[in-house]
């Protein structure tokens, strides 16, 4: 709630259509989960890991270059919708990748312990995205 009432003083209105957003990819996600369109496999893990190994570095390396003075972020209203965009189209994938990791644990009758493990997952994976698109909205 805090980080909204932050975020709403810098930019009015960005707050609502941030939740309408995730709302959105929230559903489309488990859509395109549950109607089997996108499946989680070996394959997928691994172009998961492999993109977020890539993002976490991108960023050090940005930061880096940031820090000496080589670009400035702050002024590179392209770069940061770039880098907002792919987040966006990162925790979409985590998100996906939580449903099926929730379908397992359900459908293996796995312990109840397991089961608050996966919502806790699911939770702080939308509110990394919720996070995600208000800075990319503030940036547009």
């Amino acid at each position: 709630g805090t980080i909204s009432l932050f975020f709403n003083d810098i930019a009015p209105g960005v707050v609502m259509t941030a939740m309408v957003a995730t709302i959105a990819i929230v559903l489309s996600c488990a859509f395109l989960y549950i109607s089997g369109l996108i499946k989680v496999g070996n394959r997928f893990t691994k172009f998961l890991l492999l993109s977020s190994f890539a993002f976490i570095v991108t960023m050090l390396v940005i930061t880096l270059f940031d820090l000496f003075g080589v670009i400035d972020y702050a002024d590179n209203f392209g770069l940061a919708i770039l880098i907002a965009a792919f987040s966006v189209i990162l925790a979409s994938l985590f998100l996906i990748s939580d449903f099926d990791y929730a379908y397992q644990i359900v459908s293996s009758n796995s312990p109840k312990e397991l089961e608050w493990m996966v919502a806790f997952g699911i939770a702080y994976t939308v509110i990394c995205l919720y996070l995600v698109w208000k800075k990319k909205l503030i940036y547009e």
